[in-house]
This record gives C-alpha cells, structure tokens and sequence, in this order.
C-alpha cells in the first residue's frame, strides 16, 4: 500500500479502536497536520492563522478537546502536492469541534478567542521543534484514556510506517492462511488494533512495538528501517524497566497505607506482550539467544497470569506461535504444549472427512513408506505425527482445488483448522525426542517439509535452518554406515526406508535454496543414493523420476512444483517443463 502521510488518533473513554468515523464525528476529524507544509506567504495569512508556525510535523499535541464517541482512526492523505493551496476551511488547524459557523475575523482584526488559539497552537509547534519528533513517544502525562493529553494525537511519519507495518504486514502474516482464504480479512484484526491503542497508552509499548517491525523490515524486507531496530530495542528495555519500577513503587505505597485502588500492576498481558515483541525483534536480527530468554520470561509471566487457558484466543494463538518459530531454530523444545492449540484431526474438530481421503491414505498405507521405514516402525509416536502429516496435506490439496475453482466456497473454519493443526503438528515434532539418528533424520526431514509448507514466506528461514541441520545428521549417518559414495564410503544403501530416504534428500535440496553448497550436497547424494537404490549404477534422475519419487509421499504441488522445477534447471536435467507426472496424495 503507498504511505500515508498522516495517522489521525482520536480517542475517549468510549472509543471504539479504529472503527469508521459516522458523520457527527467528522468535524472532529479535520484538525489536518500537513506534514513538510512551508510557512505560508503573507498574502496567504487569511487562510489560516495556524499556518504561521511551518513546520507541522514536529507539532505537539493540541489541548485536549471534548468529542462524542470518536475512535482510533487512519485517515488517508489528502490528495495535495506539497506546493499546493489549502481549499477551504476543511483543511484548517482547529482548536475546537466545530458546532455552528463562526464569523471569520477580517484580516489585521483578529479576535480575542483567534488570537488566544494562535497564541497557544505557537507555544506548541516551538515545543515541539524544540523537542524533536521523540517527543510524541516519551510525554505521557494523560490519564488512561487519553495518556497524551489531547484527543488527536500527531504522529511522526517513520513511526506511522513502522505501526502500518505492524497492521498490515506482520500481525495478518501470522493467520496467512485466513488472510488468503478470505482476501486479506482474519478474525483477530482487532487484536492489532488494540495494540495500537496500548502503545499510546505505555512508552515502553510503543517503542516494542516499533522494535519489532523495524527489525522485520531490515532483516527480512531487506530494506533500511526509518529507525534502527537495535537503538529501539535499547529505549524499550529501558522504558520497561522504568515501567515495572514505578509500578512496584506504586504497589510498595498501596501496601503500607493499605489502599487498594485500581492501578496497574507489574505483571499484565500488555507487559508480556512487549517482551514478546522484544523476542520477535530479536528472532529477525539473529540474536536467538536473547529471543529465548524473552520468551522464557513470557511463559513464566503467562504462568503467573493463570496459563494459556486464562488468556483470550488472540493472545493465546500469537505467544504459542513465536515460542514455536524460535525453538525451531535453536532445535530446543517449545516451552508451551503442542496441545494447547491443537484442534485434532477433521473427525475430532467436526468436519466430516473429504470424498476419498479415507482410501488415498489406505493407499500411502499398501506404498510402503510407513511399513518399511524403520523409524515409523519402531517409533509409534513419529508414526501418528506422519500419518496426522498426511492428512492435513490430503485437506491442503482438498482446498487449493476449491479455490482455484470457486474460492467462496471454500469453508472458512476448514481453513483455520489446517492453520491450526499444522502448527500443533510442528510443535508436536519439536517436542519429540529421537532415540538414534534413523529417527531424528525422519523427524528433521518431516519439520523440513512442514515449514516449507505451511508456512507463510516470512518464516521459511526456519526452513532452511532446519534443512542444514538435516544435513549435518544425514551426513554422520552416512559416515557411520559407510552407505553413501557422496560422503567417501561404498556400499550399497539399498535397505529399508529407500523410498523416504530419496524423498528426505529431495525434500533437504528444495529447502536449501539460496544455499548452492548445501543444495548441491542433497543433489550429489539423491543421484547416488537412487542409483543404488535402484541397482542400475550410474543410472540418471531425469524430471519424470524426481516428480514420481517426491510424488511417493508427502507432496504438495502449489509450492513444491516450482521449487523443484528450479533445482531441475541448476543441474541441466533432462525432462524440465514437461509436466508433473506425479501423483500426489
């Protein structure tokens, strides 16, 4: 979306957050702040008196002014080039909601009440230059309602991006499969609105919040952030700090003079919420470190909240979402239960199973892999975590073919339970333990193929960590049988588990793209392993063989087939772009 020059907050004790003004409320919407706006000329005064102090966007706040039941709110810029006139009085500097017309003072004749605004809308915009841009952010001298002192809050350009960031790229980024199903609606939108209010509210809040989305946009956009992530990841731990200090003040005072008011407490959801954020900013620049000690404290602050089952599902679903994301790539269990987001299998959540499912996973049964793979042999967990695997892969197929046919017809709570269920699936295999290295090679190998899957691109890093990973347990197991040419030994690797073991390499070669290292290492080993396997030596891979033999398993072709069509190209293999003779489940 292009960038808006402006973000209009406009909040009460009744306020509803960023809900669409009605038409009494407009006249509290146009105390516009033309961001850049140059002093106007003399001959312009009359058009406006507030335009004497020029630079409007370091301007502070206004007085604070009565207003109806007016809300948060997002206005679009006005559709004005930097060099043009005002048109009207629509676009002038009130310091009151206007109720009826007032009679405009001639020019050199100003009245009381005009001059008494100019006067203190000049004090302001001196404040404000005075201050910097900072200053929005570190003045909280309000009440709860309305923390900055004014009903309308003026807020710098490079914060406006960050905060849009937030709403409209990362908070939807975590439901991507509801985003997409539905054109960009969720049902838990007003989760991240409600964070725009909080970061009015706190300091320490915003600057979090700002962490967060500044380091997302350097280290995963790869664009420069307006801010540098690591300086607000300083302010906000300072300001948390401040935050929890005054507050156990406060407490301390309560207790020894035995009041009980209502005030904040140390420990809220808004506080884990920012130290949540923390961890997320972290995660982005690499630092997984200090991601898992924030997350840490968050799942011992939710503890003491009452557990995950006291929080709403909004809250419940984000936490549980970070701390998954973050063991993964320090290959360390999640500090919450795969279960407590788990809706079960379509049977247990409701539904009732597709046309076919039933057979197509009787077929994977009668294929061998299950059967023969010594893993889901002696490992019966494992086992139910790919048989569970397969049938969300058999609903995602399901689904992809409604969608491309009519996606209204697509059911929006089948959506969410695969949304759902993949992540509980994720967690689950994070959780398990691998008791030799068959079984961690096909735990790896499953984690791999379900961040490549189901998730959206902004966590596909995940992916590639564990692919390297896979590599690193694929190359000891080959040393240590000595069964794979590629690594230095001989011998044949005709044995139990062929078919998943050709599937986990090709698998292990689509997940490391951009890595042409490790890509080239799962290639060498593939075209090794599946000429012994096959007992033709030197037999090739050609694009029909390599589409059958990831066909043989878990396949998903809306984001396999490109990938794999692009590994074909990078080593010349015959047969690219013939089609996909595959058949997934």
């Amino acid at each position: 979306m292009p960038e808006q020059n402006f973000l209009f907050i406009h909040k009460d004790a009744g306020s509803r957050s960023l809900s669409r003004s009605y038409d009494e409320e407009r006249h509290n919407l146009r105390r516009h702040v033309r961001l850049n706006r140059p002093a106007p000329t003399p001959a312009k005064a009359k058009r406006g008196f507030a335009l004497a102090s020029g630079k409007w966007a370091r301007l502070m706040p206004k007085t604070p002014v009565p207003a109806p039941d007016v809300a948060l709110h997002p206005a679009p810029p006005p559709a004005l080039a930097p060099d043009e006139d005002f048109q009207g009085e629509e676009d002038q500097i009130r310091a009151k909601p206007r109720t009826k017309p007032k009679t405009k003072p001639k020019l050199g004749t100003e009245s009381e009440d005009f001059k008494a605004e100019k006067d203190q809308i000049q004090v302001r915009a001196k404040s404000g230059a005075e201050l910097g841009t900072e200053c929005a952010l570190s003045m909280i001298n309000g009440n709860a309602t309305d923390p900055f002192g004014t009903s309308s809050v003026t807020i710098d350009r490079s914060v406006h991006r960050l905060l849009q960031y937030f709403l409209n790229v990362s908070h939807p980024r975590n439901w991507h499969a509801e985003v997409r199903a539905s054109k960009g609606e969720y049902r838990f939108r007003h989760f991240a609105r409600g964070r725009i209010i909080n970061c009015l509210r706190n300091e320490s809040s915003m600057y979090a919040l700002l962490a967060s989305s500044a380091s997302q946009i350097h280290y995963f956009e790869g664009t420069t952030p307006p801010v540098d992530p690591g300086t607000l990841i300083g302010k906000a731990l300072h300001a948390t700090r401040e935050r929890v200090s005054q507050t156990m003040t406060s407490d301390n005072n309560d207790h020894n003079n035995n009041h009980d008011d209502n005030h904040p407490t140390v420990v809220d959801i808004d506080l884990v919420f920012d130290i949540h954020a923390l961890a997320n900013a972290d995660f982005f620049r690499f630092d997984l470190h200090a991601a898992r000690i924030h997350i840490r404290v968050v799942a011992q602050l939710i503890h003491q909240l009452g557990g995950t089952g006291a929080l709403d599902r909004a809250w419940r679903e984000w936490f549980i979402a970070g701390d998954e994301f973050i063991a993964a790539e320090v290959f360390e269990k999640p500090f919450f239960h795969h279960s407590i987001c788990d809706p079960g299998s379509l049977r247990e959540a409701g539904f009732d199973s597709r046309p076919g499912s039933s057979a197509a996973r009787q077929h994977v049964y009668e294929a061998t892999i299950l059967d023969n793979t010594d893993a889901f042999v002696n490992n019966p967990d494992l086992r139910a975590s790919a048989i569970d695997i397969i049938e969300v892969a058999q609903e995602m197929q399901w689904q992809a073919k409604i969608a491309q046919t009519d996606g209204s017809k697509l059911p929006q709570e089948r959506v969410r339970w695969r949304h759902l269920r993949a992540g509980a699936l994720r967690s689950r295999l994070l959780h398990l333990d691998s008791a030799d290295e068959e079984a961690e090679v096909t735990r790896l190998a499953l984690l791999t193929w379900m961040y490549m899957v189901t998730t959206v691109v902004g966590r596909r890093r995940t992916m590639k960590v564990i692919a390297s990973r896979l590599y690193l347990t694929l190359r000891a197991r080959f040393r240590s049988s000595g069964t794979c040419s590629v690594t230095g030994g001989g011998g044949n690797v005709a044995r139990n588990g062929d078919s998943f073991l050709l599937w986990a390499l090709l698998t292990g070669a689509c997940a490391s793209e951009g890595d042409r290292g490790l890509r080239k290492w799962y290639w060498d080993a593939l075209s090794s392993s599946y000429s012994l396997a096959s007992k033709a030596e030197g037999k090739e891979l050609t694009a029909s063989v390599v589409f059958k033999l990831v066909g043989q398993f878990l396949y998903c072709p809306d984001v396999q087939r490109p990938t794999i069509e692009d590994l074909l190209r990078e080593n010349a293999v015959v047969g690219v772009g013939v089609g996909d003779t595959s058949n997934p489940i």
